[in-house]
């Protein structure tokens, strides 16, 4: 009951709901009944201080656990003052735990504010958001740490839990901020991918350590990742594999999918089928493609149809042990790959006469 945004409210769910508290306290006490966990629920203050505290003593008296309270109203944003005497009157109204939230930035930006904020409203405890978004070192007792320290800790924790790269793009230039007007900003700003990201910043050991010894470098590591299943009566092959467009031949020699057709017809094989998924929840593409009785596909979810299919067709190239169409590790632009007519060497390139 703490989301303003309308995409919520329309529906009758968030911040609306602080409307109806004949149904706030039905759901509640359903929850409470039925579940053996304990039931928390947030809130944004009424216009109205007494309103408020009616509302929260209701609240109470359903048998909630804690109840986190954002001190602002519902048509307030970051921007408008948090009203730290409600949180105060609230929590000393009720018996449960209140948990004081709408500091960031304004109160919050260290570990000591989060203590400051605490002691000022008379919560229990902090809620926190936009603060910790910017920089997760606030909760440090130490202090916060420089925003590079900051992004490179976060981007190698990202990585070895494979996120996804417009997610790490985004949650970096959160944390930057101002800084992305500056010369690494712009980069990462107009960055394409991780390893671009992980240049700017010098990290390419680590994205080579957890990525491009995988994804673009020594196939035979890839295939040790290999993941066999059946679905359909198939032989289902998976890797987890992220296409670069910038890592291989899009435009100057042969793709991916080309290659794996070329294989099929030179070997008297049917040609490949995709068979192209959409996830709802991000618009987000993966493909999988049946290739001589067998299916394969990536792992990764692309951001359009072509490259979920690009990527799908070189999970079959690699576990087939086949040149995949990726540039020479050198970037040289002037090196070639050459393909025996097995199409069996991989990564075997000449310099173009």
């Amino acid at each position: 009951m703490g989301c303003p945004q309308y995409y919520s409210t329309k529906g009758g769910m968030g911040a609306a709901l602080l409307l109806k508290p004949d149904l706030i306290e039905a759901i509640l006490r359903k929850l409470v009944t039925n579940l053996s966990i304990p039931v928390t629920c947030k809130i944004r203050v009424l216009p109205d201080l007494e309103e408020t505290v009616k509302l929260v003593k209701m609240i109470e008296s359903t048998g909630v656990a804690a109840i986190g309270v954002h001190g602002r109203v519902t048509s307030e944003r970051s921007r408008h003052p948090v009203r730290l005497q409600y949180i105060k009157t609230l929590a000393e109204s009720v018996k449960i735990p209140i948990i004081a939230n709408g500091g960031s930035r304004e109160h919050i930006n260290c570990y000591d504010d989060i203590i400051k904020f605490r002691d000022v409203t008379g919560a229990s405890s902090v809620m926190v958001a936009r603060s910790a978004q910017d920089n997760a070192s606030v909760f440090r007792k130490e202090g916060v740490l420089d925003v590079e320290t900051v992004v490179k800790d976060y981007l190698q924790i990202a990585i070895s839990l494979n996120n996804h790269y417009v997610n790490c793009k985004y949650c970096i230039l959160q944390i930057m901020k101002g800084l992305q007007e500056s010369e690494e900003g712009i980069i990462i700003r107009s960055s394409e991918n991780l390893q671009d990201i992980c240049k700017v910043l010098g990290m390419m050991d680590v994205y080579t350590e957890k990525i491009g010894r995988f994804e673009n470098l020594d196939p035979p590591s890839a295939k040790q990742r290999k993941m066999e299943k059946k679905i359909d009566n198939f032989n289902l092959i998976e890797l987890d594999f992220k296409f670069f467009k910038g890592d291989f031949w899009m435009k100057t020699g042969k793709t991916p999918k080309t290659l794996i057709y070329e294989w099929c017809r030179n070997n008297k094989k049917a040609p490949p089928i995709y068979n192209t998924t959409i996830r709802d929840t991000d618009r987000r593409f993966n493909s999988i493609v049946e290739v001589a009785g067998t299916k394969y596909r990536s792992t990764c979810w692309e951001k359009n149809k072509k490259m979920a299919e690009q990527g799908a067709a070189i999970v079959t190239l690699r576990s087939l042990s086949l040149y995949d169409g990726r540039k020479p590790a050198n970037d040289d632009p002037t090196i070639k790959p050459t393909i025996t007519p097995t199409g069996r060497l991989w990564a075997t390139a000449n310099k173009a006469e």
